[in-house]
């Protein structure tokens, strides 16, 4: 707040006006004596309505120490002759004191009325000053209630915005799933039949030309399956869906299946193929076996894609604690130094070019990562140019238990051949149809066959089963409800009215089957009230387990 502080305590009078006063009270005290006042710089001063002539003969002279002045005082006649006398001159100074008393109590006066104004002013400006400070206050709260509520709405609003977003991420990923799962269902059907009739002709007895020709058609649909599944595992890793096992298996079955897998191309590019498992390593560990397999096929891929001669080895040590380290050596094409961190990347490729002169999508490692990643590892790289490359990772796999002879018996009887099982199998595709039934067939089962779950009830009304082969996906009645209503049927009295289920001392085995690979879709068929879940293509390993258990359960 500004004001003019030199203004306010400026002085009343003008020059002068302490002489004047003085000599004012000097004739209110003395009113018959005349005075005349000589200021040091030479000013003469009268008082008021009194002329000059104070210094004629007759007058008395004071010093006035106070203004440093020189004060003639006129006597009156009786008084002149005595105008040197002490006496007259005391008195005289005397009440020149008292007229300065007087003076300075006026100033006082004066200056205590300057105070209190000044003070009244000071109270005004801070009175103001407060109002304003106050008023600005209730400006600024509220500009703070505005700003409140506009950032409440605005929070709001991003809130929803988010919201709307994270709906429509979620639809998208939604959508993706169910794109991937519909594809893997239409892409799995037809390489189920691809896959299992070019196995079942590699096994038949073929001039060699044919017998090539079929060994080449099951690898391709084997190298497209794999392609498959790494989309879906890629897919399902993005999702957080993908889960890792923990399970006793064979480190060294494991890796002669790797081996056994490359033994052919290896071979034809006249390629060393070994692999190499240190001593002492456990019988048996407990981990994902097939995750493992997996990474380990993918690495093994990519050393036999990029290695034009030489050889490529796996090889298996332990470390400390329970953690196993793997390496994949090749001495390929080698990895430039400025590539080596891009080829872990999703779709990407050391060298555009690669694509065209090697093929492949550059998902692989991207997947090998994270599944090492998931089994709680990490994946090492060295490579030179011209020199060759190797790939490593290591993962904690605690040594299994030792199986019991009864695990070892039900082992032994899952990998023999099952005879004599009476198989309905639900299944509306003729491939399919066609390739199930050959391979139960083998197996020694008397097949009959069900082209929805409609026709899978009518089945079970007329003659009793030992195993029933579902497919989720059919018209009219589709394989989850079908189980669902055979479910009910054996809990509720409509049993006694259905000959395959009235006989029997529990509930008919009934097994899924479907091109659908996600983990979610084995979960909804067992909450159907399904036993197991075979993924199209069927791999006859697990279709003789599902067997072994139907036979074993026929004969207790």
């Amino acid at each position: 707040m500004d004001f003019d502080v030199d203004q306010i305590f400026a002085e009343l009078e003008e020059d002068g006006s302490r002489e004047v006063r003085l000599l004012a009270e000097l004739a209110r005290i003395l009113p018959g004596v005349g005075f005349e006042l000589r200021a040091a710089d030479g000013r003469v001063f009268s008082p008021p309505g009194q002329g000059a002539g104070a210094a004629a003969e007759g007058a008395a002279r004071l010093t006035v120490a106070g203004l440093g002045a020189v004060l003639t005082c006129r006597l009156p006649a009786p008084w002149r002759d005595r105008a040197a006398e002490p006496l007259l001159l005391t008195a005289l100074g005397a009440v020149v004191d008292l007229a300065l008393t007087r003076t300075r109590a006026d100033d006082l006066k004066i200056e205590n009325e300057q105070l209190l104004r000044q003070i009244e002013v000071l109270k005004t400006q801070h009175f103001e000053m407060v109002e304003n400070n106050h008023r600005q206050y209730l400006v600024i709260q509220e500009k703070d209630r505005d700003y409140a509520k506009n950032l409440e709405m605005e929070i709001a609003q991003r809130t929803v915005e988010l919201r709307q977003a994270n709906q429509k991420l979620q639809d998208a990923s939604r959508l993706k799933s169910e794109f991937l799962a519909n594809m893997s269902h239409e892409l799995r059907t037809p390489m189920n039949a691809i896959i299992g009739f070019s196995e079942l002709l590699c096994e038949s007895t073929l001039p060699p030309e044919q017998a090539d020709y079929a060994r080449t058609i099951k690898q391709s649909g084997d190298g497209l399956l794999s392609l498959i599944n790494d989309i879906l595992d890629f897919s399902k890793i993005e999702a957080g869906r993908l889960d890792i096992l923990r399970e006793p298996f064979s480190l060294a079955d494991l890796v002669c299946n790797v081996e056994a897998m490359f033994q052919k191309t290896a071979r034809d590019k006249g390629v060393a193929f070994r692999c190499q498992l240190a001593s002492g390593l456990p019988a048996e560990v407990v981990g994902d076996g097939h995750r493992i397999k997996q990474v380990l096929i993918n690495l093994a891929g990519n050393a036999m894609k990029f290695t034009p001669a030489g050889e490529v080895a796996i090889e298996v040590d332990t470390l400390a604690g329970d953690r196993l380290r793997f390496l994949v050596r090749d001495t390929g094409i080698g990895i430039p130094s400025d590539k080596q961190a891009a080829i872990f990347e999703k779709f990407t490729q050391a060298d555009g070019s690669i694509t065209r002169n090697y093929g492949g999508t550059g998902l692989g490692l991207a997947i090998t990562c994270q599944l090492v990643g998931l089994m709680g590892g990490n994946v090492t790289m060295a490579s030179e140019v011209g020199q060759g490359s190797v790939f490593g990772f290591t993962l904690p796999l605690p040594p299994a238990a030792p199986r019991t002879a009864k695990a070892e018996t039900a082992a032994e009887a899952t990998s023999s051949v099952r005879l004599g099982l009476r198989v309905l199998l639900v299944e509306d595709n003729p491939v399919n149809q066609k390739l199930a039934t050959v391979l139960l067939k083998r197996e020694g089962c008397e097949v009959t066959l069900a082209e929805d779950g409609v026709k899978a009830l009518e089945a079970l009304a007329g003659q009793g089963f030992d195993l029933i082969l579902m497919d989720l996906q059919m018209p009219n009645l589709d394989g989850l409800e079908a189980t669902r209503r055979i479910r009910a049927l054996e809990a509720g009295p409509g049993r006694a009215d259905y000959q395959g289920l009235a006989g029997r001392r529990g509930p008919v085995i009934i097994v899924g089957l479907s091109a659908h690979a996600r983990p979610e879709d084995a979960l909804e068929a067992r909450g159907a009230g399904m036993d197991d879940f075979l993924v199209k293509p069927i791999v006859r390993d697990k279709l003789t387990a599902v067997l072994a258990r139907a036979r074993k359960e026929k004969e207790a």
